[in-house]
């Protein structure tokens, strides 16, 4: 091999390289397209109506190991693993608050308290609006969790 296509081979190693490396840290695709999709006024709501599969679950559960630390673009792809792995169901605000920390959803209430009924987290990429609603209903305990989008 002479010098020049030396250069060439290792240069072409290299973009591969940096090619991969931003391959892997690229967003996987959205889960949305799985959740039920209903009118809501002037918004739409995303949600799971079925039991989800081990992989769902599995999906979510990562999901929401993550969102503490996530990016905010990352976030809108967790909020549809954590919707549709219904991993949320069951859990008090407490122990979301220690996964996600303090809701900042648009009008979520930022109190964190006993008799909080409704909270959420923002997940807006791309849209005007998308949270992350929790309701908060059985003895304090998680009963519904869908998105809250507006295009």
């Amino acid at each position: 091999m002479n010098l020049i296509s030396a250069k060439a081979y290792l240069s072409a190693i290299a973009i591969l390289v940096i090619v991969g490396a931003v391959v892997s840290t690229q967003t996987p695709p959205s889960s949305r397209h799985k959740l039920t999709k209903t009118e809501s006024g002037i918004n739409y709501h995303f949600r799971q109506t079925r039991e989800p599969t081990a992989e769902e679950r599995k999906a979510g559960t990562v999901a929401l190991e993550k969102w503490k630390s996530a990016h905010r673009h990352q976030k809108s792809h967790f909020a549809d693993d954590i919707v549709l792995s219904k991993v949320l169901i069951g859990m008090t605000q407490k122990e979301i608050v220690e996964y996600m920390g303090t809701p900042d959803a648009f009008g979520a209430v930022r109190d964190i308290a006993p008799n909080i009924v409704m909270s959420g987290y923002d997940a807006q990429n791309g849209e005007s609006q998308c949270d992350l609603i929790i309701e908060l209903k059985d003895h304090g305990k998680t009963s519904d969790v869908y998105l809250d989008v507006n295009y």
